[in-house]
């Protein structure tokens, strides 16, 4: 197991890598999504990639308090990984998480864009630059898990999220 969790640690690595250092892309060239849906009924299904869980992810923060407060986060937390979920919850305390420095610009923001999803077998690397609230462009890394056990099962789900 300890060997598994290695190799898995040293694929992620290098697969930064590639996305950052040989594969950086201008926050104005990012690809914009398109993905429509409905977030009030959104939760983790098998059909959606890592860039779909992502943009729904996204879309619901760009209006966090919309149809109330913090739902943008809610939905967001229904895409959190059981593991992710173990280290950043309940939802009270995982909103309380968000709205610090580090997580603030994911709301409330004016737009962004999602570069290709890096995947390596089950583990994906989503990489989303924003301009947020006060104009300023941020980008964080979504590192999502297709799920291999439990309700969840073959769904992708976000293990972390990294401010770069």
């Amino acid at each position: 197991m300890k060997r598994f969790i290695l190799i898995s640690t040293i694929g992620l690595v290098l697969l930064f890598v590639y996305l950052f250092v040989w594969n950086t892309v201008d926050s104005n060239t990012a690809e914009a999504t398109s993905l429509q849906v409905n977030n009030a009924e959104l939760a983790p299904m098998p059909q959606f990639s890592p860039r779909e869980v992502v943009d729904m992810q996204l879309k619901a923060m760009q209006e966090n308090n919309e149809p109330y407060k913090d739902h943008g986060i809610e939905v967001a937390y229904r895409f959190a990984s059981p593991s992710n979920k173990e280290a950043t919850g309940p939802l009270s305390r995982f909103v309380h998480m968000v709205h610090n420095e580090r997580y603030r610009s994911l709301l409330n923001f004016q737009r962004y864009g999602l570069d290709d999803a890096e995947v390596l077998g089950d583990k994906a690397l989503q990489k989303a630059t924003l301009i947020d609230a006060d104009g300023e462009p941020v980008v964080y890394v979504f590192q999502l898990a297709r799920q291999q056990e439990g309700e969840f099962y073959g769904c992708w789900m976000t293990e972390g999220v990294i401010r770069l």
